[in-house]
């Protein structure tokens, strides 16, 4: 009969201890990374959503005070864009670069910026604006950025 040889259990090399405390340090740090990241994306996302209804809101109010003249519908504009928040900041509009006046022509759908020349070389003032264009934007610091 044949026994067979059971050997010595083996040990494992010192030099191997602690390295799995070294992968979940890592992928602890990728993990939060990640989160971070995803929550930088919502914080996007949210301030976009917040700030294009403060542009719908600007350019609906200038748009009814167009009759007026452009000076009560920029005003009518920067009004309504104040009442409206960004992540906790009121919006505010720089008149000079924020708000345009133009012609809306209803044949092609499109938006055209005063002052305006068309095909037939007829030149369209701003006092003949009948569409507004908004535009709302806001700098601020990510939650990747370093403050």
């Amino acid at each position: 009969m044949q026994f067979a040889q059971v050997s010595p259990p083996r040990r494992r090399p010192a030099r191997r201890r602690g390295l799995s405390i070294i992968y979940v340090v890592v992928m602890l740090v990728i993990l939060i990374a990640f989160v971070a990241f995803a929550v930088d994306v919502g914080r996007l996302r949210l301030a976009r959503e917040q700030l294009q209804t403060a542009a719908d809101a600007s350019a609906c109010a200038g748009a009814q005070d167009l009759p007026s003249g452009p000076v009560n519908a920029t005003d009518s504009a920067n009004s309504f864009a104040g009442r409206n928040k960004c992540l906790g900041d009121a919006v505010t509009l720089n008149t000079a670069q924020d708000v345009d006046f133009g012609l809306w022509t209803t044949d092609d759908h499109t938006y055209h910026k005063l002052p305006y020349t068309d095909i037939a070389g007829h030149r369209h003032e701003l006092r003949e604006a009948n569409a507004i264009h908004v535009m709302t934007r806001r700098i601020g610091p990510s939650v990747f950025s370093i403050t």
